[in-house]
């Protein structure tokens, strides 16, 4: 229970700007993620599944937006046939997985 008036924040932003996790972390560097295998706990401070960051289903719809109008001038096409491979908690792509986009024509 809250007081009326009382101002609850969720600190989204700052839990995933940890230095003592992510060394520099103001700094864009992807590598960081190749160069270290990070813990749930690490990578992921309000868990996954249905317990995951609150925001996290919306990040994922819009950057499903953005790629659904970025690639809407192409066709695409699945490229690489092998089996998916089991990943931390679900199945991936597997590595040789790509995807080729082509022009669509006006025809």
């Amino acid at each position: 229970m809250f007081p009326k008036g009382v101002l609850a924040r969720l600190c989204l932003w700052e839990s995933h700007k940890s230095p003592e996790v992510f060394p520099d972390p103001f700094r864009f560097n992807p590598q960081r993620f190749l160069d270290k295998q990070f813990s749930l706990d690490e990578f992921a401070p309000f868990g996954v599944g249905s317990h995951r960051c609150p925001v996290g289903s919306l990040s994922t719809q819009i950057c499903a937006l953005f790629l659904q109008h970025l690639s809407s001038g192409y066709h695409l096409e699945a490229l690489g046939n092998e089996a998916p491979v089991r990943g931390v908690g679900h199945y991936e792509p597997a590595k040789t997985f790509t995807v080729k986009l082509v022009p669509k024509t006006d025809n």
